[in-house]
């Protein structure tokens, strides 16, 4: 059923010993099992080798690990999407494990297992929706948990106020420009205010264009009277 670890056969994980006997009798033999499955009329003979590096085959098709449990997804599971992947999906009715037993009900996957994962498994079983979009989700999700934590550290090093904090000052900047507008309107039309800043605009350009002008008959009559 793809588990991928086939040392726990004759490996104790808890005491650290090993079953050497049952070891060198898999190994010495080239021990594989075979399971023969029937879906929907159609014949698969499932071929796994026990000893270390031995293959594994569907219908004397050789696989490599991701490959074969991503056709018994399909077989099985009839998901060709390979999400959830296929032990995923396995979990939720083989509770044994060669490990250590595991009486857990609906958190039958590994403890680092993300809610979002249980969501596709059981979403997918239960063909509530998309397990795709699921993953989906989810990958967008830590994307979004990874920019929030980049946010974070950049304030604390570059000592940038936070969000809120920006947004009550710009409020206060705000009124306070409120405030003097009123102030000003108060003093006089803003319109004729904003039309004679034009008009002093336009005579003072005037005014720098004829300094400049007189600059410049000055230059013309010193050289004149060098001549």
């Amino acid at each position: 059923m793809g588990a991928k670890d086939k040392k726990r056969l004759y490996y104790n994980y808890e005491t650290g010993s090993i079953n050497e006997k049952l070891r060198d009798y898999i190994i010495d033999n080239k021990v594989s099992v075979q399971l023969d499955l029937t879906n929907e009329n159609e014949n698969f003979t499932l071929n796994v080798a026990l000893y270390p590096r031995g293959k594994r085959s569907i219908n004397g098709v050789e696989y490599n690990q991701k490959e074969y449990n991503s056709k018994l997804n399909k077989i099985i599971f009839n998901n060709s999407q390979n999400t959830p992947t296929f032990r995923q999906l396995l979990k939720s009715f083989l509770r044994i494990d060669l490990g250590k037993d595991d009486n857990s009900f609906l958190h039958n996957l590994p403890i680092t297992t993300s809610t979002s994962t249980y969501r596709a498994v059981y979403n997918y079983l239960f063909d509530i929706s998309d397990p795709k979009k699921d993953t989906d989700r989810d990958s967008l999700n830590k994307k979004l948990r990874e920019v929030e934590q980049a946010e974070k550290r950049y304030i604390e090093v570059s000592n940038v106020p936070e969000k809120y904090e920006l947004e009550q000052i710009i409020s206060a900047l705000k009124q306070d420009e409120d405030k003097l507008d009123k102030e000003l309107n108060d003093i006089l039309n803003r319109k004729d205010f904003e039309k004679n800043r034009n008009q002093f605009n336009e005579v003072r350009n005037k005014y720098t264009e004829l300094l400049q002008h007189i600059s410049d008959i000055k230059f013309r009559i010193k050289q004149n009277r060098r001549l």
